[in-house]
């Protein structure tokens, strides 16, 4: 019984080695995914050589259009709309009738500054025929110069009151011109919101007339984007995500931010291409070469940690992980102002799973 027992021991003794060898063999011998490890097997990454180039920035704003000519008709006087010769829609040209005010009570105001002025001028010519006998007879010596004086002060009088009639005619006659609705540019009416029978006032809006050959887009840009941009830059409008106009311009920059924000004003022109209208919201791109050529990378192939930054530079057949300061962003681009040289190569991909010194394979990115 104890021979049977020792040998029943022994075998599970060399089973439990048998075991452990087997465990041992399979974790020092395979990757977890069961392919065969080769101890210090080179990593495959793709480098590309860095070379200084002329970074194109990118400054995207928006706004809304405006016509080259946009221009709100406000009433000059109060009273009641009794015609309208144009409607929504119409060309109009500077000068032409678009309709009228009921001007009864101006007509006859005009009557009475028309009165006042024949009765002037005929008291003025009375007193000037008096003054030209006063100073024949004061030639004569038959009256005094006292005589003289007081018929020269009369005509005097008499030419002052002319005058003041003459200003209350013309004032009474440019009121009743006013009631005629005349458009004070060329264009189309964009906007027509009275109606005939309407009583409107001296500050109501009789229509907006537009000229949308042309378009203004009027918005603002930023304090450090406005260093940017000269007069004249070339600009890109989008609407609904497409292009309508690649040869827009930028006419005029404001020296000055508005009031409450640091936008500065800029206005950008650009030929109406057919389908655009006043008051759409559109995208401008404008897009700047910068001054010099500068080290530059994407931002992804940036390996950061905490406050430093690092980029992966080949070196033979070994990649050496390299701290580098970063300058400014241009759009997905950063720029590299120390740590990095012209011609260096860097490792563009895996940035995360990459280590100092280690071997690698490299295939520069087509």
């Amino acid at each position: 019984m104890k021979k049977i027992n020792i040998k029943v021991n022994l075998v599970l003794m060399v089973a439990i080695l048998i075991l452990v060898a087997g465990c041992g063999k399979g974790k020092s011998g395979r990757k977890a995914g069961g392919r065969p490890q080769v101890e210090n097997e080179p990593t495959t990454v793709i480098v590309e050589e860095v070379v200084k180039k002329v970074l194109v920035k990118k400054i995207e704003l928006s706004g809304k259009t405006e016509g080259i000519i946009d221009v709100d008709m406000v009433a000059d006087i109060n009273g009641r709309v009794i015609s309208l010769d144009k409607n929504l829609g119409d060309y109009v040209v500077k000068g032409e009738k678009i309709g009228s005010i009921e001007a009864s009570q101006y007509e006859y105001s005009l009557k009475q500054a028309e009165a006042s002025l024949i009765g002037a001028t005929a008291a003025l010519n009375s007193k000037d025929l008096q003054l030209q006998a006063d100073s024949l007879l004061f030639n004569q010596q038959s009256i005094s110069e006292q005589a003289l004086l007081l018929s020269s002060n009369s005509f005097q009088t008499s030419l002052a009151a002319l005058k003041g009639a003459q200003a209350q005619y013309a004032q009474a006659s440019r009121t009743f011109d006013r009631a005629i609705l005349r458009a004070p540019v060329s264009g189309y009416i964009g906007y027509l919101p009275i109606k005939v029978g309407e009583n409107i006032t001296s500050s109501t809006v009789v229509c907006t007339i537009v000229d949308d050959s042309e378009l203004i887009v009027r918005t603002g840009i930023g304090q450090i984007d406005i260093k940017e941009i000269d007069r004249g830059d070339k600009v890109s409008i989008f609407f609904n995500s497409k292009l309508v106009s690649s040869t827009a311009k930028v006419s005029h920059l404001g020296k000055s931010a508005k009031q409450g924000n640091s936008q500065y004003p800029i206005e950008v022109n650009f030929k109406n291409p057919g389908s655009m209208l006043s008051g759409m919201i559109v995208n401008l791109v404008i897009k700047k070469d910068t001054d010099t050529e500068l080290i530059a990378v994407k931002i992804d192939k940036i390996e950061q940690r905490y406050d430093k930054s690092y980029i992966y530079v080949l070196d033979g057949d070994t990649i050496h992980q390299t701290e580098v300061t970063l300058g400014v962003m241009i759009d997905d681009y950063v720029t590299i102002t120390s740590g990095l040289n012209d011609k260096d190569v860097i490792v563009v991909d895996s940035i995360g799973s990459l280590s100092d010194g280690i071997k690698v394979i490299a295939k520069f990115n087509s």
